[in-house]
């Protein structure tokens, strides 16, 4: 009985191991285009400042 319930539980087990496998694909991808997104935002607002700056540079050379 009990060797029975223990195939049951490892079958039931690679049943969800299969069926998760393609959520933690989708996980890790929309984790690495997070990561993107906030390197590209990142970047964004270092050229917004730089040309800020470059702005108050020519503004105060006239």
């Amino acid at each position: 009985m009990i060797d029975q319930e223990k195939e049951r539980l490892e079958v039931e087990n690679r049943k969800f191991k299969k069926e998760n496998q393609p959520l933690q694909e989708k996980n890790l991808r929309l984790r690495i285009i997070n990561e993107y997104t906030k390197k590209l935002d990142a970047l964004v607002d270092q050229r917004i400042e730089r040309e800020k700056q470059d702005k108050r540079k020519k503004s105060s050379k006239r």
